[in-house]
């Protein structure tokens, strides 16, 4: 088989999954929304995050260069540095697939080529160790298995772009490094090094490329060893630094608790997000249902309990996590840096969001899409992927935020851990968001259709041509929509199998008025919050068009959310929209403002706005409210009240006008 034909996860023999990726060759980007941020990413992020990462900003690739003598030098950055290496090369790898491009291919093969020469002879590699002679698997949170994780998920990435198994090569040495050292050993404190369990995804995928079933066991053992017993002390507890060396079953790295006993999500939401994917790919071979039964109910209390509406999936910079006791009265355990936080507990102005923990989410819920087929986990890929995700980074794809609040006090907004005023160029110090989203946008295309058995699941809508198989019957067809802007999707077919096929439309939850017409006629309503089958024998030159409702919706929160309720978030078709100062005339703030309930908006497309967006246009009140000086109380009076005109813009594209207030949640009227 062709390797570029298999899908982004290679699910073509996984057992337990219900829809498979679309091979990787099988879509391509067409003018569009989407296609301009993966051009963004091609011609921006991706000579952006190289030129860094071999230079004194990142140091990422000199210090590979250094590992196998290619350089003189000492070691520099966190110790997570060697995954922008890796995350390059895996999003280097996609926008291989679709462009073909072979100076593109040079540049990879000569990254490899360091990496390769950079591995000790037993399969190890971390920099960070190998550089500052450090003694291996002592501390947790130096990120071996982190990083090597993401040599595992970029090689087969790599393999399945080009064909080549020069990187593959790497990750299999380090796969059956990975495993003689962890499956079966009795050294308990090896039980709890699973601090950012990106080696799980690797390691199944591994699996699934080499059939070598040494990388699933190893898998099932990161798996199995959360919350499995309490470790020893390993030497000293703490380093010089007061930095735990071995962390006793704690919910900061969701290892309090046995995974399958879990109920509520706990602790970093990059560790556990990127858990759950894990897990998700071992059920996807095993069919454990232990495992999809807690991943479900997991599901369930992050999306309806701890979740932003932005898509976002950590709450705090800070905090600690609580459980009931026999009691039933709740304690706080453990102190997790970003949290997930209580149920209900979603603070807009000290919102953490980490932009790597919505890509993790996003992933989690596209394995969780792929196991059941059930659209809710597609409607927040799709969310998370706009509002989550794009909110990360600029509009010309050269800085990025880590953290992503709902609501900012401009120059005045206090920053916590991580925050800051203007986005940022990777450096030596934040370095995994950037890689993150370029990984990710570079690959978007793989994450629009999904196939199974005589059918084609529409995930993502974006101008694209689809080219693929049905029960070993060529199809093809172009996807022709101006999405998210406009709702209306056109499906003209260009080939199609001699059979009935079916072709299962995603209608989001937010649609409310949704219909189906073929050919012009027979038109047929959708129920929204799910997949739609269209079902038929297709010829050359049908076409389908569905139509969803874009009707801007003024969005309210569950009332236990305290911070948000009186106030509105407003929403068109998979688009969050906030207000920022720059739309205001000089000297009203964003926080002196109410939405009416009643408001209507007016729609324009505003093609030299923010790379050319729909802004929303109406009349709000604006309230002088401005005299607190030394007050945090005051009595309520008869404030005069004004009508004033208000633009919104989608929340992907605030900050990108300089350093202003910006809110999402704005207080009724």
């Amino acid at each position: 088989m062709n390797s570029s034909k298999k899908g982004i996860l290679d699910l073509e023999n996984s057992k337990f999954a219900k829809l498979k990726s679309s091979g990787m060759d099988s879509v391509e980007l067409l003018d569009g929304f989407i296609k301009e941020k993966f051009d963004i990413c091609r011609e921006n992020s991706l000579k952006l995050l190289f030129e860094l990462m071999d230079s004194e900003e990142g140091y990422a690739l000199c210090n590979f260069k250094i590992s196998a003598g290619l350089m003189k030098g000492q070691f520099k950055g966190t110790n997570w540095q060697d995954e922008w290496v890796y995350k390059w090369l895996e999003a280097a790898s996609y926008v291989y697939v679709a462009t073909k491009n072979e100076e593109l291919s040079d540049r990879m093969d000569y990254v490899i080529d360091i990496v390769s020469k950079a591995q000790c002879e037993d399969g190890y590699i971390s920099n960070q160790i190998t550089l500052l002679n450090k003694p291996r698997f002592q501390r947790i949170v130096d990120h071996e298995l982190y990083n090597m994780g993401h040599l595992l998920t970029a090689a087969c990435a790599h393999y399945k772009a080009t064909g080549k198994d020069s990187l593959l090569l790497v990750a299999i040495k380090t796969g059956n490094y990975l495993h003689k050292k962890f499956v079966g050993n009795p050294e308990t404190h090896l039980k709890y090094f699973c601090y950012n369990p990106s080696q799980i995804m690797g390691l199944v995928e591994l699996y699934r490329i080499t059939n070598d079933k040494r990388y699933l066991e190893a898998a099932n053992v990161f798996i199995d060893n959360r919350g499995c017993e309490k470790p020893k002390p390993l030497g000293d507890v703490f380093d010089k630094n007061g930095v735990p060396m071995v962390l006793k079953g704690t919910d900061l790295t969701q290892d309090r608790v046995p995974l399958r006993e879990e109920t509520q999500v706990v602790g970093h939401m990059v560790f556990a997000t990127y858990l759950y994917c894990g897990a998700a790919d071992a059920y996807m071979e095993t069919g454990d249902k232990t495992l999809l039964e807690v991943l479900e109910r997991l599901w369930k209390d992050l999306v309806y309990k701890k979740s932003y509406i932005s898509g976002g999936v950590a709450a705090l910079h800070k905090g600690y996590s609580e459980r009931p006791n026999t009691s039933g009265v709740h304690r706080a355990l453990d102190t997790v840096t970003e949290a997930a936080g209580a149920d209900y507990e979603l603070p807009n102005a000290t919102a953490y969001n980490e932009t790597c923990d919505q890509v993790g989410s996003f992933m989690w819920n596209y394995r969780m899409l792929q196991i059941t087929g059930d659209s809710k986990y597609a409607d927040v890929m799709e969310s998370t992927f706009y509002n989550g995700i794009l909110s990360g980074m600029d509009l010309n794809g050269q800085s990025w935020f880590y953290t992503n609040p709902l609501r900012w006090y401009g120059k005045n907004h206090p920053l916590h851990t991580k925050d800051s005023f203007k986005r940022f160029k990777p450096n030596l110090v934040d370095e995994c968001c950037p890689s993150n989203v370029t990984r990710t946008l570079g690959g978007i295309y793989n994450y629009l259709y999904s196939t199974a058995e005589n059918a084609i699941y529409f995930n993502m809508y974006s101008h694209s041509r689809f080219v693929g198989e049905i029960n070993s019957q060529p199809i093809s067809f172009v996807q022709k929509t101006n999405y998210p802007w406009d709702g209306k999707i056109q499906i003209i077919i260009d080939e199609a199998p001699n059979e009935e096929i079916k072709l299962n439309f995603r209608i989001p939850e937010w649609s409310n008025q949704s219909s189906i017409l073929f050919n012009g006629s027979n038109a047929v309503e959708c129920k929204k919050g799910a997949f739609f089958c269209f079902e038929k024998k297709l010829r050359k030159g049908d076409i389908i068009e569905l139509s969803l409702d874009m009707s801007v919706r003024l969005m309210k929160a569950n009332p236990r959310a305290e911070t948000l309720r009186g106030q509105a978030a407003v929403m068109r078709g998979p688009l969050l929209y906030c207000i920022e100062q720059d739309d205001l005339p000089e000297g009203i703030s964003v926080f002196e403002l109410l939405l009416p309930r009643n408001i209507k908006f007016i729609e324009s497309f505003e093609n030299s706005l923010l790379g050319g967006i729909v802004s929303l246009n109406g009349k709000g009140i604006y309230i002088c409210d401005n005299d607190w000086n030394d007050k945090l109380y005051a009595p309520i009076g008869n404030d005069d009240e004004k009508e004033i005109a208000l633009r919104l813009i989608p929340y992907y594209a605030w900050n990108n006008r300089g350093i202003s207030e910006m809110t999402v949640w704005i207080p009724l009227k």
